[in-house]
């Protein structure tokens, strides 16, 4: 069985007769270099990309979005993703972010395509991905790989591929008040970009490296 993570193999290793490790590819695209943003030019705008779901955490995120808002803090929580209307987290989210909405600190973008994908990265300078679980965590490696600084939830694939990533902070997967914390104290030195993180995910995702992977398996 062929894993896409460390995670994955943990699952699956005590009824295969084989496994490997091979990580998904990011899209060639994405590891192209960004735009040029002097620092401090860019508005403070953290990604959620992701399935609006319970397993993704979004409405909770929400909670997170209003502390720092409390606080005095300027910021703006954009959300994106796949969101089933019939669904009854799905429900509650849309109508929890609609007065955040109008205040101008979060914002529930809908589904965007591939193509829309890496301006939206780009015009971000933070990303916060808090999975209750996660197999791998393409975005997170696709937000890294546009050097966003991300937050994000030490569990499977996640750990993995921002556990020793640039400026990456990671907390235990209910750790609400440190992400809160940690949010807040980035923003408030001028919410930077990564420092190296987009050569770093070249370095482990890009086409040639898993391509050669498969070819050694």
């Amino acid at each position: 069985v062929i894993c896409n993570s460390i995670y994955t193999e943990n699952l699956v290793r005590s009824r295969a007769r084989k496994t490997w490790v091979v990580y998904p590819a990011l899209r060639s695209a994405f590891l192209e270099p960004g735009p040029d943003h002097p620092a401090g030019a860019q508005s403070c705008v953290l990604l959620n990309i992701g399935v609006i779901s319970s397993r993704k955490r979004q409405l909770e995120l929400l909670d997170v979005a209003e502390a720092l808002h409390r606080q005095g803090l300027k910021f703006e929580f954009r959300f994106i993703g796949t969101a089933n209307a019939s669904d009854d987290y799905v429900t509650a989210f849309l109508k929890r972010i609609k007065p955040m909405e109008a205040a101008g600190y979060a914002r529930y973008l809908g589904r965007v395509t591939a193509e829309e994908l890496i301006p939206n990265y780009d015009s971000a300078t933070g990303m916060v991905h808090f999975s209750s679980e996660e197999a791998f965590g393409l975005n997170v490696a696709e937000g890294l790989a546009r050097n966003l600084k991300m937050f994000g939830s030490r569990v499977g694939g996640i750990a993995e591929i921002a556990g020793d990533a640039p400026d990456a902070e990671l907390f235990a997967k209910n750790d609400w008040a440190g992400l809160t914390t940690a949010i807040a104290r980035w923003i408030e030195q001028g919410h930077p970009k990564a420092d190296g993180a987009a050569a770093v995910m070249r370095q482990r995702y890009h086409p040639e490296v898993v391509a050669q992977r498969h070819l050694e398996i």
